[in-house]
């Protein structure tokens, strides 16, 4: 089953909404794996931070019809699009990678997504998937943050979780179940993914 990786973000009421989008995740797909979420100031204009995470999932959705899905979901949380492209954000949801496709198509569709040169993407989605290869770039993702100008720049970290949980990773192999492979820490952790290739450490902050 194909692995999708996803930028989340939001600068309105923003650990609400990242909270009821990754809650939506987690309804819908088995398998999801959450970073830690962090402060990023806006990109493009003068307005609020953001607060931005990364998740992985298995899904069974067509790219097409995984952002028709999230369109639908940053819709029903009141998301307006009748503003200019940079602008303030109920909720953003993009998928930046999909296993190893590249592609374009209706509603703003884009594989691998312009983003990730950001660090607002690169950065959480670091933590839960460096060894995600960008198609285009034939690099890891750690690779990629590891040579931006900002990666040693300190972004808050920003407390976004219900609850905490113990650690735990599990390992994504091709179309198998997935099985616990670490031991204990003070985070949450929810995957680690190895489909098509990607033997991706997925460290996590999981919401439940």
């Amino acid at each position: 089953m194909p692995t999708a990786y996803l930028s989340l973000g939001s600068n309105l009421d923003p650990v609400r909404f990242l909270r009821e989008g990754i809650a939506a995740l987690r309804a819908r797909f088995d398998d999801v794996a959450v970073s830690a979420a962090y402060r990023f100031p806006a990109v493009g204009y003068d307005g609020p931070d953001f607060i931005n995470a990364a998740a992985a999932i298995r899904t069974e959705l067509s790219p097409e019809a995984l952002n028709a899905w999230l369109h639908a979901l940053e819709d029903a949380h009141g998301r307006d699009r009748s503003g200019p492209r940079y602008s303030d954000r109920t909720l953003d949801i993009d998928i930046v990678l999909y296993d190893d496709l590249v592609a374009e198509g209706v509603g703003n569709l884009r594989i691998p997504r312009d983003e990730l040169r950001h660090a607002f993407v690169l950065k959480p989605l670091a933590q839960i998937a460096p060894g995600a290869v960008h198609p285009l770039e034939r690099r890891t993702i750690a690779e990629l943050w590891q040579a931006h100008p900002d990666h040693d720049v300190a972004f808050d970290e920003v407390a976004y979780r219900k609850f905490k949980r113990p650690f735990r990773a599990v390992c994504w192999v091709g179309g198998g179940r997935a099985s616990p492979v670490l031991g204990t820490d003070r985070t949450s952790v929810s995957g680690i993914s190895a489909s098509r290739g990607h033997a991706a450490a997925l460290s996590a902050a999981m919401l439940r």
